[in-house]
């Protein structure tokens, strides 16, 4: 590849977040002055930023002349639901058998805080399977969808499966602690909550976490290439790791006092190094199944 081909593989997400979160930014102040400063602006900041990227994603994958197939996104609404129902399945099986391994493990042990009655799962399933959802729809369509698409048409699907992943990874680390309010909010206070952001960026970032982050985004890139017509798909999948992460992390705690508990990080106290290896297993196991079924494919075509 190029050096200046793959520069831009790595730069072009940079600027395109960079006038993303400056705009959100200075949204947030204008926010912040029309509701009289009724609302928590540093997180008005952060919710501008996914609105803004969300709402940026139709003129962007216009101008780069993606359409639906480029996307990921199915034919018909049938297909897509039975992508979304295959998707949940396996991503709840995948972690399950991450979760269940720790708790046979004793990293994992009872949360005594919580008892898993019938009632109180009926009631915190629905809830963890709504964010799953909601988060996976948001991500999906930002790192597998627009992004994957464009990273493909500048590198071709390895680089881009590698660089979307990275940065898949490594957002969710940036958070910030300023909880500016009244007239501590200034025009640039947005600004300063970014900055903030990428302050805890490089310096609470954790290594077994981002690994395990980066070999989820891998693999779902894998799902892609594979069902190139699978960004549902990919949803499914991701709500169901969401689903079986806040549902293990509310009725068990980890032990740090096992002598495996480094498989586990601190980060959200489920995935981890153990995570990051089961991933990584899988993905090895569905790439060489896929690799072996494309010959039989094209004879039939």
């Amino acid at each position: 590849m190029p050096i200046a081909r793959f520069a831009a593989l790595l730069l072009a997400p940079v600027l395109y977040l960079s006038i993303v979160v400056t705009l959100a930014a200075l949204l947030a102040y204008g926010v912040h002055l029309v509701t009289l400063g009724s609302l928590n602006f540093s997180l008005v900041v952060s919710r501008g930023a996914q609105i803004v990227l969300l709402l940026s994603l139709i003129p962007l994958g216009r101008a780069l002349g993606l359409q639906r197939a480029d996307i990921g996104l199915p034919g018909n609404s049938r297909l897509g639901w039975k992508q979304l129902l295959w998707g949940l399945g396996i991503g709840i099986a995948i972690l399950s058998v991450h979760v269940a391994v720790m708790i046979q493990l004793q990293i994992f042990k009872p949360n005594p805080a919580i008892r898993p009655t019938i009632a109180d799962f009926t009631s915190a399933v629905p809830a963890a399977l709504a964010s799953g959802l909601l988060v996976a729809t948001m991500e999906e369509l930002i790192f597998r969808g627009v992004m994957l698409a464009a990273m493909v048409r500048l590198g071709g699907w390895l680089g881009a499966a590698g660089v979307t992943a990275a940065y898949y990874a490594i957002l969710h680390f940036v958070k910030n602690d300023l909880r500016p309010a009244g007239d501590e909010v200034k025009w640039y206070s947005g600004f300063s909550i970014l900055s903030d952001g990428i302050d805890y960026l490089m310096t609470e970032t954790r290594l077994d976490a981002l690994l395990a982050l980066f070999c989820a985004g891998l693999f779902l890139a894998v799902v892609r290439w594979i069902r190139r017509d699978g960004l549902i798909l990919c949803i499914g999948i991701h709500a169901g790791w969401v689903l079986v992460i806040k549902l293990a992390r509310r009725y068990t705690n980890p032990d740090p006092h096992k002598p495996l508990s480094f498989l586990v990080s601190p980060y959200d106290q489920v995935i981890g190094y153990g995570a990051a290896g089961w991933i990584i297993l899988v993905l090895a196991l569905t790439a060489y199944v896929a690799w072996r079924r494309r010959p039989a494919r094209a004879m039939r075509s």
